[in-house]
């Protein structure tokens, strides 16, 4: 059933090849157009977060980045408002700017940055928005925030150091597959001439 299976594929493959090649193409543009979307950069952007390890790493990038240009923006007497204005768009993930703009009529009513950020503790862990609580109350919120930055880049940096090595065996198996049916494949294509 297996040589049956392989050869069918063949022939398959063989003939088909141009509608085949054409669906790929298909798919493939139409997946750059989904993705141009706001809904499809959703979707993206959340299956990204919720990967073992590459979504660790995201989370800890988009936290980083957000810490560091508030810290610039502050430090330069930028007020909140336009801080988090400036600094939504420059996020990476879709799910991060849209936590960090959903702050925006919070803090235009009176709460505090810190107020606003631990509701939002999927994406704003309690020891990011209390250690911005710190600050704001200290009156160094963007020293705080230049630590968080500080902080953050560093576990990014730790989990990249540790990704080789968590992928490796991955790497391996998969080459394994690929050549085993690269192999198969060559071996129906003679058996269906």
């Amino acid at each position: 059933l297996p040589t049956r299976i392989l050869i069918s594929l063949g022939h398959i493959f063989g003939t088909y090849w141009p509608w085949i090649l054409l669906a790929g193409i298909g798919s493939v543009i139409g997946l750059r157009v989904f993705l141009g979307t706001r809904k499809g950069r959703s979707l993206c952007d959340h299956v990204i977060l919720r990967l073992p390890i590459i979504g660790k790493l995201s989370g800890h990038l988009n936290l980083a980045l957000a810490a560091s240009t508030l810290a610039s923006l502050l430090k330069t007497d930028v007020g909140v408002v336009n801080a988090i204005e400036v600094t939504a768009p420059v996020l990476g993930n879709y799910h991060y700017q849209e936590a960090l703009r959903a702050t925006l009529p919070g803090i235009k009513s009176g709460s505090t940055l810190s107020e606003m950020l631990a509701k939002a503790p999927r994406y704003f862990p309690p020891t990011f928005s209390q250690m911005v609580q710190v600050g704001e109350h200290s009156g160094t919120t963007d020293e705080v925030l230049a630590e968080l930055a500080r902080f953050y880049e560093q576990e990014s940096s730790n989990v990249l150091d540790n990704l080789p090595v968590l992928i490796e065996p991955i790497l391996i198996v998969l080459l394994g597959v690929g050549v085993a049916g690269l192999g198969v494949l060559r071996a129906a294509v003679a058996a269906g001439r």
